[in-house]
């Protein structure tokens, strides 16, 4: 009676572990996979419409060139499609 108590609890310690490594590898796919897709930008302050790879110093003003975060660039350049849409109009 205590082997068969002893095996069925080595049975589920043996499922959870392979259920839990399971779980943690999506997690690290996932995270690796948005860290290839972010793209590091480049700008002028001055200057949105400068946007380079890499820093470096602006060709108008001559400023460095400061990292945009990627997430506020696709704002950025949504309200700035927005604001030239509305001066067209005009």
């Amino acid at each position: 009676m205590k082997t068969k108590i002893l095996l069925l609890c080595l049975g589920l310690s043996v499922l959870t572990l392979a259920f839990s490594a399971c779980g943690n590898q999506d997690k690290k796919t996932t995270t690796t996979d948005q860290k290839i897709s972010e793209k590091v930008v480049y700008t002028c302050t001055m200057h949105p419409e400068v946007i380079s790879d890499k820093p470096g110093k602006c060709p108008k003003c001559g400023m460095d060139l400061v990292k945009k975060e990627p997430s506020k660039e696709n704002s950025t350049m949504n309200e700035d499609s927005a604001e030239m849409k509305n001066m067209e109009k005009k």
